[in-house]
């Protein structure tokens, strides 16, 4: 997962900073791992055309798998945003795309109302910087009803299975 990636805030490729344990230079993948044996889930920033030649199913799985609860790009690969959304992780894109610019390496990131997400309704994201400072950004999201209800049951599959 994401061993591929280039991290706009570190050096090599598919490598990062672990917020659980401070280490530098860690796999992407590793850090994703700590992240959820420690309980936090986590946020994929990206720019533009996420998910665009890989995997999809899998690149789709795997963060979900990896406790993702969310992708904010500026773009996606169709399908690779369909993926996601089956998986239960949203698919944000920032409404103004400079806003991608904005986010730092440390920054912590919640979304507001996400127990009332739907169609059409864009969704305030907070941005806690290192510093203390914080913004709030507007994403979007592309989710029919059908898929606010995969979001809520944690993927398509989880819903599918609690219906009689």
């Amino acid at each position: 997962m994401f061993l591929g990636a280039t991290n706009a805030f570190h050096d090599e490729t598919g490598q990062g900073n672990n917020p659980v344990t401070g280490e530098e230079n860690q796999e992407l993948n590793k850090i994703a791992r700590n992240l959820k044996e420690s309980g936090m889930g986590w946020v994929a920033v990206a720019e533009e055309n996420i998910g665009e030649g890989s995997s999809r199913e899998h690149a789709a799985m795997e963060p979900r798998h990896m406790g993702c609860l969310a992708f904010v790009a500026n773009s996606y690969a169709r399908i690779f945003e369909a993926n996601l959304k089956k998986q239960g992780v949203l698919p944000f894109t920032f409404a103004n795309k400079a806003d991608y610019d904005k986010i730092q390496a440390k920054d912590k990131i919640t979304f507001s109302d996400l127990d009332k997400i739907a169609p059409g309704k864009p969704v305030t994201m907070t941005v806690a910087h290192e510093d203390g400072a914080s913004e709030n950004f507007q994403v979007n999201h592309t989710l029919n009803d059908d898929q606010v209800k995969w979001f809520n049951a944690g993927s398509a599959l989880n819903y599918m299975g609690s219906q009689k």
